[in-house]
C-alpha cells in the first residue's frame, strides 16, 4: 500500500485485523497516494485502532469514502476520527454505523461534514450514522425506507443551506444509493 499506484479501492471487511492491524494500514496509508475506497468494517479495530485511522485521516489527500462500521469503537475513538475528517477536505463518506458511541458524537460528526460541504464544490457528502441499524446489514427492507433517493437528497441539500443536518429515521443518502447499485 506504501507504494502502490493502481490499486483504487481495498475491502477488508470482517477479516479480524484488530488495533495492530489498523495500526499497519493507517501507517501504509499516510504515504499512498491512489486508494479513494476503504472498507475496514467488521474488524474490531476498537478506540486503539481508530486512534491510528485518525491520524491517518490528518495526512492522506486520496480517500474519499472510509467505511469503519461495527468496529467496537466508543466515542473516545470516534472523537479523534472526528478530528481527523474535520481538516480533510478529500472524505466525502464516512459510514460509523454499529459502533458504541453516543448521539453527541454521530451529530458531531454531521455537522463536519456538513460545514465541509459547504465549503467545498467537489461533491455531496453522503454520510452513514446509524448507530443500531443498517440498511447493509438486513436490519431494515425497502418497505421500512418510506424516502427515495431524490427525497433524500433534496432533504440532505436543504440541510446543508439551513444548517441544520438530517438525520433520515430508518436510513441515509448512501444506503439508498447504494440499494440501488450506485457505488
Amino acid at each position: 500500500l506504501k507504494v502502490n499506484t493502481t490499486l483504487k479501492t481495498l475491502n477488508l471487511y470482517g477479516n479480524k485485523i484488530g488495533y495492530e492491524g489498523a495500526k499497519a494500514l493507517a501507517n501504509a496509508l499516510k504515504v499512498n497516494k491512489t486508494l479513494t475506497h476503504f472498507y475496514i468494517g467488521c474488524n474490531n479495530i476498537g478506540d486503539i485502532g481508530a486512534d491510528n485511522i485518525a491520524d491517518m485521516l490528518k495526512v492522506n489527500r486520496t480517500l474519499n469514502l472510509l467505511d469503519i462500521h461495527s468496529n467496537k469503537i466508543g466515542d473516545k475513538g470516534m472523537e479523534k476520527i472526528a478530528e481527523g475528517i474535520k481538516g480533510n477536505l478529500h472524505i466525502f463518506t464516512i459510514k460509523i454505523s454499529g459502533n458504541r458511541i453516543s448521539e453527541n458524537i454521530q451529530d458531531q460528526i454531521i455537522i463536519i461534514q456538513n460545514n465541509k460541504n459547504k465549503l467545498s464544490l467537489s461533491g455531496l457528502s453522503i454520510i452513514t450514522l446509524l448507530s443500531k441499524t443498517s440498511f447493509d446489514e438486513n436490519d431494515l427492507n425497502e418497505k421500512d425506507v418510506p424516502d427515495t433517493v431524490e427525497t433524500l437528497i433534496k432533504k440532505h441539500l436543504n440541510s446543508l443551506e439551513n444548517g441544520d443536518p438530517v438525520k433520515p429515521k430508518f436510513t441515509t443518502i448512501y444506503n439508498n444509493l447504494h440499494s440501488i447499485g450506485y457505488k
